[in-house]
């Protein structure tokens, strides 16, 4: 009597977790869409002739199979819509609808984590830190999505985001993050994180040490240059102070002239040097360059590749 009165073909599932995809226009028409308990009873027209009907929350899945004329009914056990909503899809495109009969349970607010307090060293010439805030520990405990809003709220106040994670770039000072998360039924829930930048004290040595060899292969009895460009990211002048290399791997011959010395770097200006050397034999080749200060290092770099 039910399936000619409808004209519908009635598919019988129990429940099981699927991405579903997002509403979009779609002629799928929906008739009755009910869920008592776990029990889901869903029907409608105008799909598409014996496609497959999916029906999704953020926590079931089920599907049926339209007949003829498109008309399609679906009843499935053990269903939960957490949210009491579905996404109905026949494959032409999803529509979202409430569910009449559902209750929706509590809403539990959900929990905000801005991470631990960062105590950051600033690189004096760079002038600011990349400081990463992290609001990953965040959660609902109901199990629904949220979205986040990252301020600064001292020393000044700014907006710097809606993502779960923000890189920000801060000058040496103090400075303190709101982190507001808001579930998928309007609750809210606030952390603060504090960032203390912290300025490099005056006659701070540092530098960046960028490694390059070429020509690339290196060949097996060839001569190959080595060069490093050194850059002084501190905020004191360097002078007459070492760049060292250092090989492992396979043999190398002829590596010239050995350390180097640099007469003058400013903070802020870079210089180039180079070796030339001979692989001796083929297989992996580790150099390491140093800049040496009063005989510490204060900067490292490196290159890594096979002699062939």
């Amino acid at each position: 009597m039910l399936r000619r009165r409808l004209g519908m073909v009635m598919a019988l599932a129990s429940a099981g977790a699927l991405m579903v995809p997002p509403p979009t226009d779609a002629v799928v028409r929906l008739r009755h869409a009910t869920l008592t308990g776990t029990t889901l009873r869903i029907s409608g027209s105008d799909a598409t002739p014996g496609a497959t009907v999916f029906v999704g929350s953020s926590a079931s899945f089920v599907s049926g199979v339209a007949n003829a004329h498109g008309n399609w009914l679906i009843i499935a056990k053990d269903f939960v819509a957490p949210d009491c909503t579905v996404v109905v899809d026949d494959g032409t495109g999803g529509v979202l609808t409430n569910l009449g009969g559902c209750i929706l349970p509590p809403n539990v607010p959900p929990v905000a984590d801005a991470g631990a307090d960062q105590v950051v060293n600033d690189v004096p010439v760079l002038g600011s830190e990349p400081v990463t805030l992290s609001g990953f520990g965040s959660y609902d405990p109901d199990g629904g999505a949220l979205s986040y809003l990252w301020t600064l709220i001292s020393p000044h106040v700014e907006n710097y985001g809606t993502s779960p994670a923000q890189v920000v770039e801060l000058a040496p000072g103090g400075y303190t993050f709101r982190l507001d998360v808001t579930d998928n039924r309007g609750a809210t829930a606030t952390d603060t994180v504090q960032i203390t930048v912290v300025a490099a004290p005056p006659g701070t040595y540092a530098a960046t040490v960028d490694v390059t060899v070429s020509p690339m292969p290196v060949t097996v009895l060839s001569t190959f240059t080595v060069s490093a460009v050194i850059t002084n990211i501190g905020n004191t002048t360097m002078a007459d102070q070492l760049a060292t290399i250092e090989t492992f791997g396979s043999g190398i011959s002829s590596l010239s002239p050995g350390d180097i010395t640099i007469p003058l770097l400013a903070p802020g200006e870079s210089t180039t040097v180079a070796w030339t050397a001979r692989a001796d034999v083929a297989g992996p080749i580790n150099l390491v360059v140093r800049m040496m200060v009063d005989g510490n290092e204060v900067g490292i770099g490196g290159a890594f590749f096979r002699a062939v």
